[in-house]
């Protein structure tokens, strides 16, 4: 059977208006136009990917090494841990019902984490399940995606035949990614593979169809780099171009955290997440020892290795914990040894002020001049800050940076090592520069704010401020801008005596913003959207700016935020899921003394409701801020050596653990067995087996002798289970639910199976909403059918039209309206309908309550722009209670909408509206 031949009949139309024919074994598309040499085989493809794969790394390689005095690199990756977020269930009050539950893990838990090598083999060249068969890596600014990404790419190279294809998207500049791949990227391969070849129309379509084999790999680098109006428009964008003529490739993607948030409602389908762990201690011993080793001086390497160690510098140690910031680290101390940097901001500070002592026979004008030095770096602040501000990001035109500075200037920092020409815009071919790494375009940025009005305007009450800034706009809000969030950190980190008091005044605004969009006097919510989000900030940014003088009072009330609270009265009360998950993932970035010893103080308290659940989660935090401190292991233990915990996501942790040999007992036989198990996986690289595996079920579904409908079935669920694409299986599941004299039962399970096939089968899905409409079948079926279409459906027209009229109708029972709510929620990202349908839903006054919730749920998962988000917070507004689901919808609105959209939004100019508010205020006790 030739290898994926299945995945091909959707294209083999197509190429027929092009006059065409295609050999599947051999991947040759023959025109019939003789004339052109179009005619390429696998191995021909590889070779255009090599060579432009080739050439790409080169030029990254060069940029990585620009500022590196001993030009050289040190390939020490940090871990990756595989993400899963767990839906937390809502808790019961009677205490012995929740005790199986005391034990629940937080939102996201990292379940796995593979060291680099690992990851390859076990991730990378694993045939993964086509429900997830794409990976996104996220992390820190630093943290070594982009070279990782890189390393993918020349594994996947080396070890096997597939096509790498590595895209930056900041080179995406409003072209989708098949645009941008057909006309640039093969544009540029051909002409270093095969320069004597032309790109026609025919080649491109070849390159397409080399998608469809499910053979090439997509390698995205930077999502937080394209140029999209907000994160999610720009995961939005990958999310609709990878379930079209793209959807076979294999995608790994990189993606700063700033972007791929927990506060984001992320639209990206399939992709299992792996977020970059920091290097642990001995891994930054590896690190260095390896660096100085190159180097030459062993000696100073396991100095450095000894003064990281010091307790007084245990702020440096955690923050050079990923690579970017740990090489900068060993290349300074290289030059002049003595006090560490306390801050990334005086890290950077120390590396620009020896790197040009590394390259003063190259640059002497600058090596021999601080003048000069400073009115460079003075013109890339200027740069580097109006990049960030507009949509240029950081991608910057010619244009751009003679606005901001100097031709001189201009062509001193291109001659240095500052700025580098990445590419020329397809307009008017101008010349695109970008710093020779991102973090230093911020840290530039940092230098030229001089007013934390820049970030806050100063003249803020409770509501947006009407001045105007020197541009003649609107004063910005940069605080709740995710571009802006780590030049903020680096102007805190800052360590100029002249600004002392400005950080001082911006952290006690952020503290005491109020944003006039409610009056929160709940036990549970005491503050507006915007004050938490302001408040989380400056609980972040005191890890910078060390010397704030109520970092205490910050700390504590992230904890109480966090963990819940004792009332007069002896209740304990917890904050609402969204402000108690945001309050722990502060503390983890908070400053780190001060962290630990509130956690620490938290699991000493006696006679906690649930004191199980809340030492655990408690002790989660502060072993992921201490991992040795005996405290969190003493309190982790128990829970994590009991038979309860296992397949709950905690294995590593676990390993952990036993790796530190501060465990006092050891795991019983039952226990390892069980942990053995979570680990197995399926051997699906054994090709040929699958492929005799799916003949024999392909001849028995064929075999005329097969009359009994439910064997039908059992045969073509375990075909579409190991070939998820397999057009026989797919053809007689969707015959068995065509069919009107299969039983229910029957048509029940072959609507399951079609949930595990191909996303985007048009006639499974139009089998599924025909099956929607019949009046014979069960609820139950119905419900079975509205599910598959949540996995199968994605963008598909038909599907969203008919969960949207499940939604409206007035027939239809309880557990199918929210089932069609949840489907919608997966497959109608940005749907203008969808979107309208569920608005309906909130303002509806004959539906329940439930289903209400549901609408609130789904809305939150497919909201896309703000002017969407902003129709929903005037619905929301109007809630006399604002809790559960509401309060969430509400919550993720704020999270991705401009403070000054959200108040417009919360205050609708209506006098009618404001009146029946005050109302409300008088004749009901609420929250907002």
């Amino acid at each position: 059977m030739p290898e994926d031949s299945g995945k091909l009949a959707d294209k083999i139309g197509a190429y027929a208006a092009y006059g065409g024919t295609v050999n599947i074994d051999k991947l040759i598309v023959n025109a019939s136009d003789s004339s052109e040499v179009i005619g390429f085989t696998l191995a021909d493809w590889c070779e255009v990917c090599t060579a432009m794969l080739k050439s790409q790394q080169e030029k990254a390689t060069e940029l990585r090494r620009k500022a590196t005095e001993q030009g050289f690199e040190i390939n020490v990756y940090v871990p990756l841990g595989l993400v899963e977020r767990k839906q937390q269930q809502r808790r019961q009050q009677d205490e012995q019902q929740d005790r199986e539950k005391v034990y629940e893990l937080t939102e996201e838990v990292i379940v796995t984490t593979y060291e680099h090598g690992a990851f390859l083999r076990e991730v990378i060249a694993q045939q993964p399940a086509e429900k997830n068969k794409h990976i996104a890596i996220i992390g820190e600014p630093g943290a070594g995606k982009t070279t990782l990404l890189s390393t993918i790419a020349s594994f996947i190279n080396d070890s096997t035949q597939d096509l790498p294809i590595c895209i930056s998207l900041g080179n995406l500049q409003g072209k989708t990614i098949e645009e941008y791949l057909l006309k640039q990227w093969l544009t540029e391969a051909m002409r270093l593979a095969k320069p004597h070849v032309a790109v026609t129309q025919k080649i491109e379509h070849q390159l397409i169809e080399c998608f469809s084999t499910g053979r090439v790999w997509l390698l995205l680098d930077g999502v937080d780099e394209m140029g999209e109006n907000s994160p999610v428009q720009a995961l939005a964008k990958i999310n609709r171009e990878l379930i079209a003529s793209l959807r076979q490739a294999r995608v790994v993607l990189t993606c700063r955290l700033n972007v791929w948030d927990a506060k984001v409602s992320n639209p990206l389908i399939g992709f299992d997440t792996y977020k970059t762990q920091k290097f642990k201690l001995e891994q930054i011993d590896e690190f260095i020892q390896k660096w100085f080793e190159r180097a030459g001086d062993l000696v100073k390497g396991k100095t450095l290795q000894a003064k990281l160690k010091e307790t007084k510098h245990d702020n440096i140690r955690q923050l050079v914990r990923n690579p970017l910031c740990l090489s900068l680290l060993c290349q300074t101390f290289d030059v002049k040894q003595g006090e560490l940097p306390k801050t990334k901001a005086a890290l950077y500070k120390t590396f620009i002020r020896y790197l040009y002592e590394w390259k003063s026979e190259l640059f002497p004008d600058l090596y021999d001049s601080d003048d000069l030095k400073d009115k460079l770096h003075l013109a890339l602040s200027k740069l580097a800050f109006a990049g960030i501000d507009t949509k240029a990001g950081f991608r910057l035109t010619k244009k751009l940076a003679r606005q901001q500075m100097t031709e001189k200037l201009f062509q001193l920092a291109c001659g240095s090592f500052w700025l580098i020409l990445v590419e020329r815009t397809d307009e008017d071919d101008e010349e695109v520069y970008t710093f020779f790494h991102p973090n230093f375009q911020e840290y530039f940025a940092a230098l030229a704010v001089d007013d934390w009005d820049l970030f806050l305007p100063r003249k803020h009450t409770d509501r947006p401020v009407k001045e105007k800034d020197e541009r003649g706009e609107d004063k910005h809000y940069r605080i709740f801008e995710s571009q802006w969030r780590e030049v903020i950190l680096l102007w805190l980190g800052r360590e100029e005596e002249n600004i002392k008091q400005q950080k001082q005044k911006f952290i006690n605004a952020l503290v005491n913003f109020k944003d006039g969009c409610g009056k929160w006097n709940s036990k549970n919510v005491d503050k507006g959207f915007y004050e938490y989000r302001a408040y989380f900030l400056a609980a972040v940014g005191i890890a910078e700016f060390r010397e704030y003088s109520r970092a205490d009072e910050i700390v504590a009330q992230i904890l109480k935020w966090g963990f819940g609270y004792s009332t007069e009265k002896q209740n304990w009360v917890e904050f609402l899921r969204p402000i108690s998950n945001e309050a722990r993932a502060a503390l983890l970035q908070t400053e780190r003394i001060k962290a630990i010893k509130a956690l620490e103080k938290q699991l000493q308290l006696k006679n906690l409701p649930n004191k199980s659940r809340r030492n655990y989660a408690a002790a989660e935090s502060l072993w992921q801020i201490d991992p040795k401190n005996e405290q969190a292991i003493n309190a982790l233990a128990p829970f994590l050596l009991s038979k309860e915990a296992f397949g709950i996501g905690n294995e590593q942790v676990i390993s952990d653990l036993m790796q530190l040999g501060q465990l006092k007992k050891e795991f019983d036989n039952t226990a390892r067995q069980k942990v053995a198990s979570t680990l197995e996986q399926f051997d699906a690289n054994n090709r040929q087996a699958i492929d005799e595996e799916i003949d024999l079920l392909v001849q028995r579904l064929q075999s005329k002798n097969l009359e009994d409908d439910y064997i039908r079935w059992q045969i073509a669920d375990g075909l579409v289970k190991i070939d998820p694409g397999n057009e026989t299986a797919i053809a007689t599941l969707v015959k068995l639910l065509e069919s009107t004299t299969v039983d229910d039962f029957t048509r029940r399970y072959a609507a399951y199976s079609l949930r595990t096939i191909t996303i985007g089968n048009k006639e499974a899905i139009t089998a599924l909403v025909k099956l929607l409409q019949s009046t014979t079948v069960s609820n139950s079926t119905h419900r079975e059918a509205v599910e598959s279409l949540g996995k199968i459906g994605i963008g598909n027209k038909e599907a969203i039209a008919a969960l949207i009229k499940l939604l409206e109708s007035t027939t239809v029972d309880d557990l199918t309206s929210w089932q069609a709510a949840s489907s919608l929620g997966k497959i109608a990202i940005g749907n203008q309908e969808a979107i309208a349908a569920l608005v309906k839903l909130l303002q509806s006054t004959t539906v329940n309550d439930y289903t209400r919730r549901y609408a609130a749920d789904c809305l939150g998962k497919i909201l896309q722009n703000n002017q969407d988000r902003s129709t929903v917070v005037k619905v929301l507004s109007n809630y006399w209670k604002l809790d559960g689901k509401y309060y969430d919808l509400a919550w993720q609105c704020a999270q991705n909408m401009p403070y000054p959209d959200f108040y417009q939004a919360w205050h609708p100019h209506n006098f009618a509206i404001r009146t029946m508010r005050s109302l409300k205020q008088i004749l009901f006790t609420r929250i907002i």
